[in-house]
């Protein structure tokens, strides 16, 4: 019983392990193929991520150049064109030109929405610190992060004219989430993405799933013509990881515990049966061998009877053989007796004598049913 029991218990072991193994086998697999989803999505959208950013720089070059080439004609003929290539532009709170060498400034707020504003120096003066910070720089260049007075990051660029004898700076003030959002927002549906500067978050958008695997989060860098280093981050939303999941996968590992225990059930009932079938064979070739050895004990007991039978046959005819002689004998000497002494036989004696004639008949009819006994 207990050996049947631990070799049940093996069997559904075993079977259990297995179906664990290929679970999690499965699992590991479905893992590594979202993993590698969101690697390629994290990159795919990164590298969507920078060209779009350098379209957009290439978009305040184009102003730049607009305001170089433009700005001592009639804003009539180059007001369109230059709303046109601003309007490629989301976030840009500010945005300033300064040529003080030929004496040109222009400036497109969110207070003035045109290209053709030209600030008084009260205002102008109001936007020294840019210019300044523009002024230093010896290069195109992104600078930031940055936190504004309402606590949200934004991030400056300068524009610098190629040619060094012009001394004209364009200066931006750059509302980092809307910009992101504007490049993002069709971006990697299902996926919650965090672009980050330095220590500084400059976007978020939509909520990680909780509890998934490390491997599921796909992070990069990128960086602009500028210099710019951001980090880029990918991560599954619960809506999304939910999607990946398998029910199927599940259903194996609950079918195969199923299996696992009906293995063990099985076996178990097998081996009974197996104990039972040879139970049953052991007592019916012990019954075989009893009905063999009654038969031969009964062939003997037969045997030994029909001998003794015979013996007795024997006897009996003898017997009977013997004593037919002698009987016949006392009859005939009696009937010759009575005869030879009829005169001299008193009553009794005659009584006597009548007497043993019956008892010869009597003796005579046993001998007879003896004889047909043995017969």
């Amino acid at each position: 019983m207990l050996a049947r029991l631990l070799l049940s218990l093996l069997v559904a072991l075993v079977v259990a392990f297995g179906t664990v193994g290929v679970w999690n086998s499965l699992n590991e697999y479905r893992s590594d193929q979202i993993s590698r989803l969101v690697v390629s999505e994290s990159y795919a959208a990164r590298s969507q991520l920078i060209r779009n950013v350098e379209r957009v720089l290439q978009a305040l070059q184009g102003a730049q150049a607009l305001w170089t080439n433009y700005s001592r004609l009639p804003s009539q003929q180059w007001k369109v064109d230059a709303d046109k290539e601003m309007a490629k532009v989301a976030g840009v709170t500010v945005l300033l030109w300064d040529d003080p060498a030929n004496q040109i400034r222009f400036a497109r707020t969110v207070k003035n929405p045109v290209f053709d504003f030209r600030p008084d120096d009260g205002e102008w003066l109001s936007y020294q610190g840019l210019l300044q910070r523009a002024r230093l720089a010896d290069r195109n260049t992104m600078a930031g992060p940055f936190v504004a007075a309402d606590g949200e990051p934004y991030f400056e660029i300068y524009l610098v004219e190629q040619n060094a004898a012009d001394t004209g700076r364009l200066a931006a003030v750059v509302d980092a989430h809307t910009f992101l959002h504007s490049l993002l927002q069709d971006e990697s549906p299902g996926y919650a993405v965090k672009v980050t500067w330095g220590n500084a978050v400059l976007y978020e958008r939509g909520e990680p799933a909780p509890e998934i695997p490390e491997s599921w989060t796909g992070s990069g860098k990128i960086q602009s013509s500028m210099q710019a280093l951001w980090v880029v981050v990918h991560t599954p939303t619960k809506e999304l990881a939910e999607s990946y999941a398998v029910s199927a996968i599940d259903l194996i590992l609950l079918l195969g515990l199923i299996i696992a225990v009906l293995m063990g059930t099985l076996t178990f009932e097998n081996w009974r049966a197996y104990s039972r079938a040879m139970a049953a064979e052991i007592a019916e070739r012990r019954l075989a061998e009893l009905n063999r050895n009654l038969e031969q004990q009964i062939y003997d007991r037969t045997r030994e009877l029909g001998n003794r039978t015979a013996d007795l046959q024997t006897i009996a005819d003898s017997v009977a053989h013997d004593m037919r002689n002698p009987l016949n004998v006392i009859s005939v000497n009696l009937a010759l007796f009575e005869a030879q002494n009829t005169e001299s036989l008193t009553d009794e004696s005659r009584s006597v004598l009548q007497r043993i004639p019956a008892a010869v008949r009597q003796m005579s009819d046993i001998l007879e049913r003896l004889l047909g006994l043995s017969t």
